[in-house]
């Protein structure tokens, strides 16, 4: 299949978020709508293509949606990409920071002057789990009156692109995220803990199955940490990593008083809540 689109095409991808795309798609809803007319669905995670795949992160695909975190998107938007939300919903998560076990940290309080694992993944075009890692850091040090300035951050490189490999075969939505390939993808910080490189981790997600191996300290629940925009601890779980968006790009700008309203309640929200990637 051939990288360039047709005029009739059109392109989507989705996270792996609760999501409704992704239910969709499993049960063929979104195929049998476009079945049978002149506009071909295409995958862009399941293309062979590379620099399609990338897609899912630089949104470089025209007449493309996409259903996921919104660092991608901004960072997309911020490149002068036709990036445009078309919806908003949130998923509560688990994420937290973590320490081991009789390291003397128990409270943010006690991150200060403290080695923090921070990713980075120099070959992807847009490093989202390193933006959620900063700003959970970052939340849970301003809990204690504390910033980035009281801690030592240390970067935990990982090379391998999350693009890099074909999708595999049989999974929903030819998934670039595979329980295996998520696990993988947690031993570099994991080896960094366990061999006293870094003192503390920040986890998302499956790190709630990495605290009970672990036996390991939460020392910022940020889940249940306030928005210091609103106070309520449930808006501030909602800016979650797995907080869910749809974005689309257009050829032409989208109107209409109803998607202006939804896009400027966005921009409120994500420049004053936590990040989410993916």
């Amino acid at each position: 299949m051939s990288a360039t689109a047709g005029p009739r095409d059109v392109w989507y991808t989705v996270c792996p978020v609760p999501a409704a795309s992704s239910l969709a798609i499993a049960r063929g809803d979104l195929q049998a709508r476009f079945s049978g007319g002149d506009v071909e669905l295409r995958s862009i995670r399941a293309h062979p293509d590379r620099s399609v795949r990338e897609a899912h992160y630089d949104q470089s695909r025209p007449d493309a949606f996409r259903e996921g975190g919104n660092i991608p998107p901004i960072w997309a938007r911020s490149r002068g990409r036709n990036v445009r939300v078309i919806g908003l919903s949130w998923v509560e998560h688990y994420s937290a920071v973590l320490a081991l076990p009789g390291s003397g940290i128990a409270t943010p309080a006690d991150l200060k002057g403290r080695r923090l694992a921070l990713l980075q993944r120099p070959n992807d075009p847009v490093d989202y789990p390193r933006a959620t890692a900063l700003r959970g850091y970052l939340t849970a040090l301003a809990s204690a009156g504390l910033g980035p300035d009281d801690v030592e951050f240390v970067d935990v490189t990982i090379t391998e692109p999350l693009v890099g490999k074909e999708p595999e075969a049989g999974v929903l939505s030819r998934s670039l995220f595979s329980a295996r390939d998520m696990r993988r993808r947690q031993g570099p910080e994991l080896r960094a803990l366990l061999r006293g490189e870094v003192d503390a981790l920040h986890v998302t997600a499956q790190g709630a199955e990495l605290q009970a191996l672990l036996d390991a300290t939460v020392v910022a629940d940020l889940a249940a940490s306030p928005d210091p925009a609103t106070g309520s601890t449930t808006s501030h779980r909602s800016c979650s990593r797995f907080g869910a968006s749809s974005w689309t790009n257009a050829r032409t700008s989208s109107s209409g008083t109803s998607r202006r309203r939804c896009a400027r309640r966005a921009g409120r929200r994500t420049t004053r809540r936590k990040p989410s990637g993916s």
